[in-house]
């Protein structure tokens, strides 16, 4: 029926994704040194994807393949370990009139059995969440206000939902509420950038989900072709 049908799509998917990760040859120049974070990773992709029209495409066709080619370069995670932990990858791409925003959720790294990494640090944290401790905790203070650009807004607004329950539930349940009392608190004159953004998409992540923010590129503008989930919000 329809549920088998569903699960071998799903199987095959999975077997697609697995092949592409396991030939390709990295997502990052280098890599990197030092403690790595998720944001610094994200912001590494879309570098990446700047630079290589094709890796943009192999983003958009294999997501999920991409990003755990990624977290091994990142956090030294097997890719092929990262298989057995996440299972949907979904990419928002902005475009002049659109912001994405990820509503992140701890990926069970600090508390699931511990997995093989290149770094011993890397071993003491949870590889997705980057948290130091046994178990994963939100953020126990507001951050600072952003300066008004896109892309500090856009962490503003994310690390504020992982300390501020009402401001996530708020976002969930009415973003275009949200988002317009996000441009009022900033003051932002008329011709601002930020004021061309009509709409914010959401994307909420469970344990087994990640969200991943393909940042607007003048050269390469685009719209948002995915078809959305029962996780994404566009007010």
């Amino acid at each position: 029926g329809h549920n088998m049908s569903r699960a071998i799509a799903e199987e095959s998917r999975f077997s697609a994704d697995y092949h592409f990760a396991a030939t390709h040859p990295g997502v990052l120049q280098q890599r990197p040194s030092g403690t790595m974070t998720r944001t610094e990773m994200h912001r590494l992709m879309n570098e990446g994807c700047a630079r290589d029209p094709e890796l943009r495409q192999s983003l958009y066709n294999h997501p999920r393949a991409i990003y755990a080619v990624a977290v091994e370069e990142c956090f030294g995670l097997h890719r092929s370990l990262f298989f057995v932990q996440i299972s949907h990858v979904e990419v928002i791409t902005e475009d002049a009139a659109t912001l994405g925003v990820v509503l992140t959720a701890c990926h069970l790294g600090c508390v699931a059995p511990r997995l093989p990494t290149w770094e011993e640090q890397a071993a003491s944290q949870c590889h997705i969440c980057n948290h130091r401790e046994s178990t994963c905790h939100p953020a126990l203070s507001l951050p600072a206000v952003p300066k008004a650009d896109r892309a500090s807004v856009r962490t503003w607004i994310e690390s504020r939902a992982q300390s501020d329950a009402s401001f996530r539930d708020q976002l969930i349940a009415t973003p275009a509420a949200a988002w317009s009392k996000i441009l009022a608190d900033l003051d932002l004159s008329e011709n601002h950038p930020l004021n061309e953004v009509e709409r914010m998409i959401l994307y909420v992540e469970s344990a087994e989900t990640i969200g991943f923010v393909l940042e607007q590129d003048a050269s390469q503008r685009q719209t948002d072709s995915e078809n959305g989930n029962d996780q994404r919000f566009q007010m």
